[in-house]
């Protein structure tokens, strides 16, 4: 991120444990962060946070303060990419990450104002505390 010009700032809100493929989860987290470099390259500080969003539900947020899209952009951010709009750029990356998201029980989403920035989150369930893993199945229903 230096070699970009990018400042990261790590924010650890909480130790948290979740249940999940562990290579799905690293290639949502790169997804998240590829897009600030190829959207947001005029990004000075992108702000990586995990915290604890309710007892049950963990967020992994990527934070950044690049140019930021509109709401019409947002809205198709996590659509796959059709044969009508070859050129939009986001592909399949964005709609993978919501996928992956999901069939882990969890979901992803993302909030952007136009010169301030964009925020994506990656909400999942939490691990039960007495270490048995919470298992979410492919519809988003969770099950022991």
């Amino acid at each position: 991120m230096a070699g970009a010009g990018m400042e990261l700032r790590l924010q650890l809100d909480s130790h948290a444990n979740v249940w999940g493929d562990a290579t799905l989860l690293e290639a949502a987290l790169d997804e998240m962060l590829h897009n600030v470099f190829k959207h947001a390259r005029s990004a000075t500080v992108v702000q990586l946070r995990l915290r604890q969003a309710t007892p049950d539900r963990c967020q992994l947020i990527v934070k950044d303060d690049g140019p930021g899209m509109s709401a019409d952009r947002l809205a198709e951010l996590f659509s796959p990419l059709t044969e009508e709009q070859p050129a939009r750029g986001e592909g399949l990356g964005l709609y993978l990450l919501r996928r992956v998201a999901e069939a882990h029980g969890g979901r992803a989403w993302a909030n952007s104002l136009e010169g301030k920035g964009t925020t994506f989150y990656l909400e999942l369930p939490a691990a039960s505390p007495d270490g048995d893993t919470v298992r979410a199945s492919a519809t988003g229903q969770q099950s022991a």
